[in-house]
């Protein structure tokens, strides 16, 4: 897994802080250790369990370790008082659902965000509902950030700049597994479109909105499935550099405090 993998979390990010910089700093550190460590071990990542019935990505045995060793600062995270999104996808109707967390269910909802088909067999539930990767639904949720009225906008992607997605033919391969969610299927072939989309949306704004496009660079080779230490560390690296380089873009273009 990778820094850039997006995999995970959907967030629409209206502000940055330079005051938080060493705090995020020091705090990526210690989340290293689930790239580095705890990604790598084959209780997390496992084609031979997958093919025993089970996930060839147990996020569940990721995130009790997480949990147990490095847990998330729930009440530092929610101190600041500002909202932020976590983008899921709604299997039964395949739409993306856009949720407000809370420190009581924060954790579950990043379990969910990050279930995608096949890696993790099954779809956990929301309020009742299966839900999936926001990924899926809306990989870049640029659109939804400006609906909701953001004006400056910074979008991390996981691709170099120059990347589109091209047709793919996964929705039929992952037919006959998923042809009890034809909801999802039709999603999945629509994917691809929707991602070139809001790519068009980014480099071309309505006006009055600013957006800030954060991208790996050309040389990144870090990968959702990848467990190459050394290539992970430079990912590591390439990232924090981006980092810090798109904090400094968005003061001189945005301003330290503005909303």
């Amino acid at each position: 897994m990778s820094l850039f993998t997006r995999a995970s979390i959907r967030l629409i990010c209206i502000l940055v802080y330079q005051r938080a910089q060493v705090t995020w700093l020091l705090t990526w550190q210690i989340y290293l250790k689930i790239y580095t460590d705890y990604a790598l071990r084959p209780e997390f990542i496992s084609l031979h369990r997958y093919l025993k019935g089970g996930h060839i990505m147990d996020l569940d045995w990721l995130w009790d370790i997480t949990i147990r060793e490095i847990r998330l600062d729930l009440k530092q995270i929610f101190s600041h008082g500002k909202p932020f999104l976590i983008c899921l996808t709604d299997i039964l109707s395949g739409e993306p659902d856009y949720r407000q967390p809370t420190s009581g269910n924060l954790e579950h909802l990043l379990i969910v965000s990050s279930a995608l088909p096949l890696l993790y067999r099954h779809f956990p539930l929301v309020d009742g509902r299966p839900m999936a990767d926001g990924g899926l639904a809306d990989a870049i949720p640029v659109a939804e950030a400006i609906r909701r009225c953001a004006r400056n906008i910074m979008v991390v992607r996981s691709r170099p700049a120059n990347y589109q997605k091209t047709a793919s033919r996964l929705h039929q391969l992952l037919g006959w597994k998923l042809k009890q969610y034809p909801a999802l299927i039709k999603l999945l072939a629509g994917r691809t479109e929707r991602y070139n989309q809001s790519l068009a949306l980014i480099r071309c704004p309505p006006e009055g909105v600013n957006i800030i496009e954060v991208c790996p660079p050309e040389s990144f080779r870090a990968t959702r499935m990848g467990k190459d230490i050394k290539t992970l560390q430079q990912g590591y690296q390439q990232g924090r550099d981006q980092a810090l380089e798109a904090i400094r873009r968005w003061h001189e273009t945005v301003g330290e405090y503005s909303e």
